[in-house]
């Protein structure tokens, strides 16, 4: 007899969704078996239980505050979670963003989603409380983590220090180096923090350090990288790149990703 296979997250994906800066998250969540996803343009949303309300926005001021609130009187035990597309970086100075949505950019949202749809419960949502938020983040981390060695390169020890706090509270025992060569042992986890590719230069450093060590997962942080310095990086033999300002969310995302899909030390070099 047959297996009925349970479909564990029900995705809403409505907004500007089909503007190029969204192809990785339409990518994404075709490529999982385990999301149902339904696709909405706004003001056209039906009310249904929704564990995720993915809201894309390409340009400011493409949605308003009471379309916002109309998807979350449609599903409001589901999480909203705002994608915003590279015109929308300066939208926190300058323009007017939503209230009561969570704010991903494009580049860290698949990350983002990974995140809330890993565990086997749904993600919270706003009307839970701190204590459980931190509860259903953990509950999803994988055991494997502990014990392992990260090496982090950042040019200034403000930059290494909140990373290396990460790294601490997950069992990750951190050492700074502030610039190229490579120095001591191959770690499990390199993460290279970078305010951008400076015309080529940090692209040249970031390729030494993986030819040093090429078993190490690999992690570069840059400060709103576009869409041609993610390309260059993860054709380099990155495995993700994520923008700065960083949050603990996007990074414990992406940790969590990688321990699931990379082989410790078993990296093959492209």
């Amino acid at each position: 007899m047959e297996a009925t296979r349970r479909l564990h997250h029900r995705v809403l994906l409505t907004g500007d969704f089909l503007h190029p800066d969204f192809a990785g998250v339409r990518d994404f969540l075709a490529s999982r078996d385990e999301i149902t996803v339904n696709e909405a343009s706004l003001p056209d949303v039906p009310p249904g239980i929704r564990d995720v309300i993915a809201l894309c926005q390409a340009r400011p001021g493409q949605f308003s505050q009471a379309q916002v609130e109309i998807l979350h009187a449609n599903s409001p035990l589901g999480h909203l979670l705002a994608i915003l597309g590279s015109w929308c970086e300066g939208e926190l100075r300058s323009g007017r963003p939503w209230h009561g949505v969570e704010r991903v950019y494009w580049y860290d949202a698949v990350g983002r989603l990974r995140w809330l749809l890993s565990a086997d419960s749904p993600p919270a949502c706003r009307t839970h409380a701190p204590a459980e938020r931190i509860e259903r983040s953990v509950a999803g981390w994988p055991n494997a983590i502990g014990g392992t060695t990260a090496v982090i390169v950042a040019p200034r020890r403000d930059d290494y220090e909140p990373l290396a706090d990460i790294c601490r509270a997950l069992q990750i025992a951190p050492r700074w180096q502030r610039t190229a060569p490579p120095e001591g042992p191959e770690p499990d986890l390199l993460v290279l923090s970078a305010d951008d590719l400076q015309a080529g230069r940090s692209m040249e450093a970031f390729a030494g350090f993986r030819r040093a060590w090429p078993g190490a997962r690999r992690i570069a942080l840059l400060n709103f990288p576009r869409q041609e310095e993610i390309a260059l990086l993860l054709e380099g033999g990155f495995h993700h790149v994520l923008g700065k300002p960083l949050l603990l969310t996007d990074l414990l995302g992406c940790l969590a990703g990688l321990w699931a899909t990379v082989p410790l030390r078993q990296v093959a070099a492209s």
